[in-house]
């Protein structure tokens, strides 16, 4: 099991391996499949992918940190065998489709949070859409992935990214994160909202007040955020939709859907479905709970007369920026 305490962290990028599996001709094949994914970056498909059991079998008997780079060459420290380790270091990024979406809303000196960063490959990927001039907030409360972004940050030189060390929530304080051996992604605060977690590891980990943290972080600039934490959306969001200067939010919908609805909805927000796309990005309105469950993630933008119904992320991200400059 990978250390989940401050004291026992994992390695480094110094000290983990290259990522390329030794020994059997079988894991060997893993290479050219890791290389046509990180050409096409795909959009869909990744859990698919990871889960597939032809890919367990290419990496398996890897032990220990490997060697992953970001799509922007980034090198990070990830585990095989957890699922977001394994699609990072097989495409480059945890979720391109995410990605996209998020650097298309972005602009130049804008302010990106990326609430659960896990890995913070989305959010190393906004520093270049915000630039020198803008800023990119990472937090993420899990100990040993906390070091391993540190590592890729002191390895990017990156001047506009800050790794905060804590879970945002309703108050400054400490909590109980439970997390599963073989998926970092689905660590949470709130066991009960998840099925099964007997035998998860736990690690008491700091949480801060989500409106009193990121006020100061964003000092009346435009702001995005992407937000993944496993069910406890409605604690930050509700401290942050009310700031009048965010401009989107990107997360997953596979939990509190009526509540999430209803809160974007009430604060001015017109919600899309990311479409499950292979290469072009796309994007959905969803007017109802009823067009909810074709999608898994969700971006909300402010209601403008001009947004489409459907379309790409570029035409849409152009849109959103004509509604909003009028």
């Amino acid at each position: 099991m990978r250390p989940h305490s401050g004291a026992a962290s994992a390695a480094g990028v110094a000290s983990a391996s290259t990522g390329r599996p030794a020994g059997t001709l079988r894991r060997a094949a893993a290479w050219p499949l890791r290389r046509a994914l990180r050409a096409i970056k795909p959009n869909a498909g990744l859990t698919a992918l990871s889960m597939n059991p032809l890919v367990a079998a290419l990496v398996a008997g890897t032990s220990g940190p490997v060697v992953a780079k970001m799509a922007d060459g980034t090198p990070i420290a990830v585990d095989l065998d957890d699922y977001h380790g394994r699609i990072l270091w097989l495409t480059g990024s945890n979720d391109y489709k995410v990605s996209r979406t998020v650097n298309a809303l972005l602009s130049p000196g804008d302010v990106f949070l990326d609430i659960g960063a896990n890995h913070g490959t989305v959010g190393f990927a906004a520093r270049h859409a915000v630039g020198p001039a803008g800023a990119v907030h990472l937090f993420e409360p899990q100990p040993y992935l906390c070091n391993r972004v540190a590592d890729a940050l002191a390895a990017s030189g990156a001047r506009n990214v800050t790794l905060h060390r804590a879970a945002l929530f309703d108050a400054d304080g400490a909590m109980i994160l439970r997390v599963p051996s073989e998926h970092s992604g689905r660590a949470t605060l709130l066991p009960e909202l998840i099925e099964e977690t007997d035998g998860w590891a736990t690690v008491r980990v700091a949480t801060r007040a989500a409106g009193a943290t990121v006020a100061p972080l964003v000092a009346g600039r435009p702001f995005g955020l992407k937000i993944d934490v496993e069910g406890a959306e409605p604690p930050i969001l509700s401290a942050l939709l009310p700031f009048p200067n965010l401009k989107f939010a990107a997360f997953e919908g596979d939990r509190n859907e009526e509540w999430l609805f209803d809160a974007f909805s009430g604060h001015g927000f017109a919600i899309f479905g990311m479409v499950r796309s292979l290469l072009r990005p796309q994007v959905a309105r969803v007017r109802s709970l009823s067009e909810w469950g074709a999608f898994h993630d969700f971006v909300a933008v402010r209601e403008t007369a001009n947004l489409p119904a459907r379309g790409s992320v570029a035409a849409f991200a152009q849109a959103v920026r004509e509604g909003t400059s009028g």
